[in-house]
């Protein structure tokens, strides 16, 4: 959900920042957006100042900064604002987001509040309000929570609400439309068991990985996912399920170069075709670099990823560190 941006300016006779004054500064937002041939402006990312490097008597300047999500949810903690009473899933993640001051959110809203799944939660207080944003959407069946690129928070079902629909396919031909830079087959992520369990086992759900390929995976390796005090033990079954089918074809990840394509997001899920070869998975990376050298896309694709879900290793990760700053419990 983190993007961030670097880039080098002109900043001939200190034009644009100086020793004594400076035009860009920590915190200044800018928007990017691409045009070409009279076309629509296309937007690019909305994005929050870090750093400005400058030196002195330099034709040159550097820039980087993060977006929305980088500058104003992992930065902010929740402090004495971090318990949630029960309420429906969409009223409790909304009142985390205006928490940390967001006023720009789309979140797909109950047809009935009264009947809707209720949820309260409540924080570590040292917890990042990114991080928590996470967790509480990783109770959720379907749900995703993401930015925009005119820097709006959506959060809603990948299923039944068309603006958290925001990933496309998209497919390429080895070779011809894009280029490999890179390849690694790894089975550190590659379990046979699944077992998400509570704090104290309380609740403790199995599932088999039924394998995907010629890999030689051992039956018993488990991975054992902890998940929030309270869970109810469907739930848990659900998510283990889930993840057992992902990592059944998870192990391949692959970098690609191209032509300069835009409209690639992370969550995209791309084919990618060969004379005798094919990769199907999730775009979990994408960096755009135009400028003075020309106009390219770089990107990864992870066997393991599904469309509107993070990638498997982030997700795994995510799941079974252990958190320095507390346990997140539901109410």
């Amino acid at each position: 959900m983190i993007s961030d941006f670097s880039m080098t300016l002109q900043n001939p006779k200190g034009l644009l920042s100086q020793e004594d004054r400076s035009r860009l500064a920590p915190g200044i937002e800018i928007k990017f957006s691409l045009q070409m041939n009279g076309s629509e402006e296309y937007p690019l990312g909305t994005f929050y100042i870090d750093r400005v490097n400058v030196k002195v008597g330099a034709e040159t300047l550097s820039v980087e900064g993060r977006n929305i999500s980088g500058k104003l949810l992992k930065d902010q903690s929740f402090g004495s604002m971090n318990i949630f009473a029960k309420n429906a899933f969409a009223y409790t993640l909304e009142a985390v987001l205006q928490s940390a001051g967001i006023e720009n959110y789309d979140i797909q809203q109950p047809d009935n509040p009264e009947t809707a799944w209720q949820v309260g939660v409540e924080f570590p207080k040292d917890m990042a309000i990114l991080d928590g944003l996470s967790e509480l959407i990783l109770m959720s069946r379907n749900w995703i929570i993401c930015e925009t690129l005119d820097g709006q928070i959506v959060a809603g079902s990948t299923v039944s609400y068309p603006a958290a629909q925001i990933n496309s396919k998209y497919t390429f031909s080895r070779g011809a439309d894009l280029f490999s830079r890179g390849l690694v087959r790894d089975d550190s992520d590659v379990y046979g068991v699944i077992c998400v369990h509570t704090d104290d086992f309380s609740v403790e759900e199995y599932a088999d990985v039924e394998p995907n390929s010629d890999w030689v995976v051992a039956s018993k390796k488990t991975l054992f996912i902890k998940v929030a005090d309270n869970t109810p033990a469907e739930e848990a079954l659900e998510m283990a399920h889930d993840i057992a089918t992902r990592i059944a074809t998870s192990g391949t990840i692959e970098a690609f170069t191209g032509p300069f394509r835009p409209q690639l997001l992370p969550g995209d899920e791309a084919e990618i075709i060969g004379t005798s070869t094919r990769l199907l998975g999730l775009i979990t990376s994408v960096r755009h670099t135009f400028g003075r050298n020309g106009f390219m896309t770089a990107f990864e694709v992870d066997s393991g990823g599904r469309k509107g879900q993070p990638r498997l290793k982030d997700y795994i990760q995510k799941l079974t560190a252990q958190s320095k700053t507390g346990t997140v419990k539901r109410l």
